[in-house]
C-alpha cells in the first residue's frame, strides 16, 4: 500500500533555508521525516544550493545572491541579448544565468528580427554604423545583426 504524499509546509521550507549548508541533505531529511531526494527536489525548485562548506575552508566556491536589479536586467534583455552577453555585463557565468532563468521561467532563446528590423539593420550598416552599435539601438543580440547584415552581403554578390 502506498504512502498518502504529504505536502510541504511553509514551515518544512523554513527549515530548508534555515539550514541549507550547515547540515547535509540526509540530516535535514531524517529530521523532516522525508526523503533525501524529496529534500534535494525541493532545494533546487527553491534555489536553495544544500552544499555544506566547512567554516574556514580554503577554495570554497563562493556564491553571489541575485540582486534585483540583476533579476531585472535579465527579464529585460532575454531573447535581445545572448546569455554570455548577459552574463558578462553581470559578472556572472554562463551557467549561473542559465539555471536562474530557467527557475525564474524565462526564455534565453534569442528571438529573430522581423522584416522591417531586418531591413532597418542593413540600412544602418550602409550607412557606416558597426554592428554593436545597431544590436544596442535595435535591441537584438550582436549574432542576430551578424546573421541579418552578412546574409544581406552574400546575397548581393551571389545576386550580382
Amino acid at each position: 500500500m502506498m504512502n498518502k504524499p504529504r505536502f510541504w509546509t511553509t514551515a518544512d521550507r523554513q527549515f530548508v533555508h534555515d539550514n541549507a549548508g550547515k547540515l547535509t541533505a540526509q540530516q535535514i531529511a531524517a529530521r523532516l521525516n522525508r526523503s533525501c531526494r524529496a529534500v534535494r527536489v525541493k532545494a533546487t525548485r527553491w534555489g536553495v544550493s544544500l552544499l555544506v562548506i566547512p567554516s574556514g575552508a580554503q577554495g570554497a566556491p563562493t556564491r553571489r545572491q541575485w540582486t534585483k536589479a540583476e533579476r531585472q536586467f535579465v527579464r529585460d534583455h532575454a531573447g535581445k541579448l545572448s546569455t554570455q552577453e548577459i552574463a558578462d555585463r553581470l559578472n556572472r557565468s554562463r551557467q549561473s544565468v542559465c539555471a536562474q532563468a530557467h527557475r525564474w521561467g524565462i526564455s534565453m532563446l534569442v528571438q529573430s528580427a522581423d522584416a522591417h528590423d531586418a531591413w532597418l539593420c542593413r540600412e544602418l550598416y550602409k550607412e557606416g554604423l558597426t554592428i554593436p552599435v545597431i544590436a544596442e539601438k535595435m535591441e537584438l543580440s550582436r549574432r542576430t545583426v551578424s546573421g541579418i547584415v552578412y546574409s544581406e552581403v552574400v546575397n548581393s554578390v551571389r545576386v550580382a
